[in-house]
């Protein structure tokens, strides 16, 4: 079959390249067809698949049928950890029409909705490439070829198995630059300015990375088109452009502001340091075999760049291209330098960490560019095939040689060696079909058959069964709905409790099973709840968490799992639920804090209720700096909270009438229980150095707790962190992060690549309940300055006795101190009563306001268990008042004179009437171009 001519028929080009791309993918995607297997991910530590995405369909859904049946849109939702703004968590996807397909399915049937939605997303970003290809005037047969290469290129295949909606960006690029294009030649700008619309519209990363890719492109293009204008003529065009992307801009101002509003409160953290200039030597090494299977080859995630044999086989030719001027292989050449440097890829991920996310941008331009040598000329020329046999012959060799030498597995020699028969089947085919003019069908539909051998083979390899897990790493039809419907979560709804209140549950302690433990079940049952997880969680929550200590909520900037049901913080947080046994937590109930009872049973979940709550809020008569409550032991900051809210050290001005709390004013009650630790395996540990050495895969040893009282005990390890092993002491003990090399090669490779995270984890084991504490500073996400790991064992009438205590990772740590404190329950039982009496008491709520009365004694602050936000806005007795920010480090306030208020809640994106406003100015801009447009076509 022969793949296009070169002249552009545009609909007999189309069919060609839908009829290739449904066998292609029904080829790539066999064993999940065949199994009844969706593109959910479900894998431990994976939080994409069924914690983020699954679940956020399923609740946008339901919020969609709630709109129609009347019921209204909230503007805040609950459900989202603490509290957050629906738009900036919902936006990009309502602007997506791919969302409707999703979930226009039923609810256990929207991961084939995703599915489905995931696959016409990569059709899409082959047909966009297609018409940008037909717009600059490439052959027929290269704009097919290219858009298959593109469709199926490694990132795009490996986002499809992981984050689907990433895809977007690779969709929108290609019409980005179309629309430049249409620019340059002084057509319509429309494209452009409606292709800026909808990467606003997509996401913040897609809209910074291709804002700075789309930039670059018109400066190293405009000189193909405009090579003989004056500096005058310059500006006067790049005003134009920049207009457009202005009205572009401003047309999707929501989204800009739904941008500035999230990113502005999230952050950007990385926990791990990497390197600046050079990746480790192996995934240089490496990088040939990255063209032939789906690895990673660069930075930490999404860095793919497997490609086609056709656009394999091109690649030496980009030299020729390059002495002849081509801007476009010129731009694939610097992008693919720039990719083996980490810094370029930190800035394209906003200066975080090295990710692969931009990837998308390099793979359309090295394949634009091969694309570019698929002409006659080439196909013809005898010493374009010569050039490339010896570059194929010279993968063949290297990947050869680097399995001979230790660094490539023989899973992926296996892989490389299809590729590399691939490129020189396409290469035989192509050279007697064009060179020696042999124009037999046969030999057209072997070349086509070689090309579509050479797309599949990879996505082959990596989800069938015999020879990979992948395809286990993914959820049957039905079962993410069957998964999140045995969670506790879905009880809630029907607790009967018109007041506001908060739920927790116990599995909430172990970061790394996120996936399998539903994280964001929530917000599927629109419970209001502690924990979540997000890229965008506000940073002033990660910040108290760090100030109390509770590592499960400080450990990760995109996931908060709990209070690690500390007494004080639930209190705090109006946790007045807890979820206890069921038929997947047998033991849950035991988690439960000082003062949760059993209530009731509903559909076999154990529901735990506690009678001291304070709902969103209570007030206090005096307040204290943030730098004050600094001054106190971390494990008693949570008792302070519970005695004087917390104000930052620029705003007590705003306090006139309240106390300012002397430490004589508040009473905190701790005490550190003597230890002995004994009965150790694999584990050494020295009390002199304060060093503990892990020499086995399960060191561990016990912990002898002497009875204590009406005490919750928190174990906790004081400047405790792990030593970063060398290469050679990582293989001496054994660590996990390191494989034993098959040559003195590969040791001499894998000793000038290795680098240790310094990740560790504790696995404590106390009255038959496990909880794990993480420490994640080599991960992109994690937080790098943790001092001290605390573990809540619990609250007991009478409590104590042995805990054994796993350390996960083999390697040398040191610490401070161990210590067991003792925490009292006398300071919650001190003041719960004064508290509860001036507590927010809630008559109504819904997403978006609130409403209700305060009773103050004396002038006091009210604390607001709300993440702060602009939108929110209150009246008192009817009279608007405003509200505090970083109360409590990171939540709302509001000033209350005493005696008894009618206090108003009211919540609204506090900028989208200036966004909606921009929107109008954006769609008059366009008119007006229109309107110009119409005028110089008449004159």
């Amino acid at each position: 079959m022969k793949l296009g001519s070169n002249q552009n028929n545009w609909k007999k080009d189309a069919a060609i390249y839908s009829g290739f791309f449904v066998v292609i993918a029904v080829v790539c995607y066999a064993f999940f067809l065949l199994t009844g297997t969706t593109l959910i991910k479900y894998s431990t530590g994976n939080a994409d698949g069924l914690t983020q995405t699954y679940t956020a369909y399923v609740s946008l859904k339901h919020m969609i049928q709630d709109f129609f049946a009347g019921r209204g849109w909230d503007a805040w939702n609950w459900s989202l950890g603490l509290g957050g703004d629906t738009f900036e968590y919902y936006g990009f996807k309502l602007f997506n029409p791919l969302t409707y397909i999703i979930i226009a399915f039923p609810d256990n049937l929207i991961d084939v909705g995703y599915s489905v939605a995931n696959i016409l997303r990569e059709y899409l970003a082959g047909f966009t490439f297609m018409l940008c290809m037909r717009e600059v005037k490439l052959p027929s047969r290269a704009g097919i070829v290219g858009a298959l290469s593109y469709a199926f290129c490694g990132w795009m295949v490996e986002v499809i198995f992981n984050q689907g909606s990433f895809e977007n960006a690779a969709i929108i690029l290609p019409l980005l630059i179309m629309g430049t294009e249409k620019v340059f030649k002084k057509k319509s700008p429309y494209l452009f300015i409606v292709s800026v619309a909808f990467c606003v519209a997509s996401g913040v990363v897609w809209t910074y990375i291709s804002g700075i890719v789309v930039v670059v492109y018109f400066l190293a293009r405009y000189h193909d088109y405009h090579s003989k204008e004056s500096v005058a003529e310059f500006c006067k065009n790049t005003g134009e452009y920049i207009l457009y992307g202005i009205i572009g801009i401003l047309i999707s101002s929501p989204f800009v502001l739904s941008i500035l509003c999230s990113m502005g409160g999230a952050t950007t953290h990385t926990g791990a340091s990497y390197r600046t200039w050079a990746f480790a030597l192996d995934k240089y090494l490496e990088l040939p075999a990255g063209l032939f299977k789906y690895a990673e080859v660069g930075a930490t995630s999404y860095s793919y760049i497997c490609v086609s044999a056709a656009a394999i086989c091109l690649l030496p030719l980009l030299v020729r291209q390059m002495k002849r001027k081509s801007t476009i292989a010129w731009i694939a050449v610097v992008m693919t330098a720039l990719s083996l440097i980490p810094l370029t890829s930190k800035f394209f991920n906003a200066m975080s960490y090295p990710a692969g996310r931009w990837y998308f941008a390099l793979m359309f331009f090295v394949i634009w560019a091969t694309m570019e040598c698929l002409n006659e000329e080439t196909l013809a020329d005898k010493r374009s095939y010569k050039t490339m046999t010896i570059w194929v012959g010279a993968l063949a060799i290297w990947n050869a040689a680097m399995f001979m030498l230790g660094i490539e597995s023989k899973g992926t020699i296996m892989l490389v060696a299809i590729g590399i028969c691939c490129c020189f089947a396409l290469l035989v085919a192509s050279y007697i079909y064009y060179v020696t003019e042999n124009k037999q069908k046969w030999v057209a539909v072997l070349g086509a058959l070689v090309l579509i051998a050479s797309i599949t083979y990879p996505a082959m390899g990596r989800t069938c069964p015999a020879v990979s897990n992948y395809l286990g790493e993914h959820l049957k039809v039905g079962a993410s709905a069957d998964k999140i419907a045995t969670t506790p979560e879905r009880v809630v709804p029907e607790i009967k409790d018109d007041g506001f209140y908060r739920s927790d549950q116990s599995y909430r302690t172990n970061p790394q099973m996120r996936t399998k433990l539903k994280t964001n079940a929530n917000v599927v049952y629109g419970n209001n709840s502690i924990y979540t997880y997000s890229s965008l969680i506000d940073s002033k929550w990660n910040l108290f968490n760090k100030a109390v200590g509770n590592n499960a909520g400080y450990y990760s900037r995109t996931n908060i799992i709990s209070n690690d049901n500390r007494a004080n913080l639930d209190y705090l947080f109006g946790v007045k639920y807890f979820l206890g046994d069921n038929a997947n937590e047998k033991k849950a109930s035991k988690y439960a804090g000082y003062g949760y009872k059993k209530s009731e049973t509903i559909d076999g979940v154990d529901i735990l209720k506690t009678d001291h709550s304070i709902g969103l809020g209570t007030a206090f008569k005096q307040y204290i700096t943030e730098s004050e409550l600094m001054e106190y032991p971390e494990m008693v900051r949570d008792q302070v909270l519970l005695q004087t809210a917390v104000v930052a050290d620029d705003q007590t001005d705003k306090l006139e009438g309240i106390k300012h709390a002397s430490k004589d004013d508040i009473t905190t009650s701790i005490d550190s229980a003597d230890i002995t630790v004994t009965s150790k395996k694999n584990i050494t540990i020295d009390e002199d150095s304060k060093t503990i050495t892990v020499s086995g895969g399960k060191g561990y040893f016990y912990v002898d707790i002497p009875e204590v009282k009406n005490c919750q005990l928190v174990l906790s390890f004081e400047g405790f962190q792990r030593q970063n092993l060398s290469y050679d002491e990582a293989l001496v003990v054994g660590s996990d992060d390191v494989e034993q090399p098959k040559t003195a090669f590969a040791k001499w490779v894998g000793r000038h690549s290795f680098r240790d995270t310094g990740d560790f984890k504790i696995i404590t084991k106390f009255n038959g309940i496990k909880k794990y504490c993480y420490c994640e500073k080599g991960s992109p996400r994690g937080f790098n300055d943790i001092e001290n790991y605390n573990i809540n064992l619990g609250y007991g009438d009478t409590i104590g006795g042995r805990a054994l205590v796993r350390l996960g990772t083999r390697g040398v740590y040191t610490y401070d101190a161990i210590k067991v404190y003792a925490i009292p329950m006398t300071v919650l039982d001190e003041n719960a009563e004064s508290l509860e009496e001036t507590s927010y008491k809630i008559d109504k709520y819904t997403g978006d306001s609130v409403s209700g009365t305060v009773n103050a004694e004396e002038s006091s602050l009210l604390f607001l268990s709300i993440p702060y936000d602009k939108g929110w806005k209150a009246k008192l007795d009817g009279e608007a008042v405003s509200t505090m920010n970083n109360v409590d480090i990171g939540f709302t306030g509001i000033v209350i004179p005493a005696g008894e208020h009618q206090l108003e809640l009211t919540y609204s994106h506090w900028g989208m009437k200036v966004a909606l406003v921009g929107t109008l100015v954006g769609l008059v801009g366009l008119l007006s171009i229109i309107i110009r447009r119409r005028k110089n076509g008449r004159s």
